[in-house]
């Protein structure tokens, strides 16, 4: 698909809290495919946002389309683009 990697233009640590308008989400470190992997935790609802998304070509990940099924994620990021 061509995707190229890119070197980050900001860091932050693990417990790094992002203050937007009416949303306060903490930053926590959950070391998965790479070593800066980070899900966001919303405590004023208790929610956490997390995913585990690789596109490169070492596995076959799938993203879930609500009424059509499973599909390669990269077929579908390329038709979404």
């Amino acid at each position: 698909m061509g995707f190229k990697e890119k070197a980050p233009s900001e860091s932050f640590v693990d417990g790094h809290e992002f203050d937007f308008v009416h949303l306060r989400l903490q930053a926590l470190h959950t070391l998965g495919h790479t070593r800066d992997h980070t899900c966001f935790f919303d405590p004023h609802n208790g929610i956490l946002l997390s995913a585990d998304l690789d596109l490169t070509p070492f596995g076959r990940p799938l993203v879930r389309i609500p009424g059509i099924g499973y599909r390669p994620t990269a077929r579908f990021v390329a038709a979404h683009s």
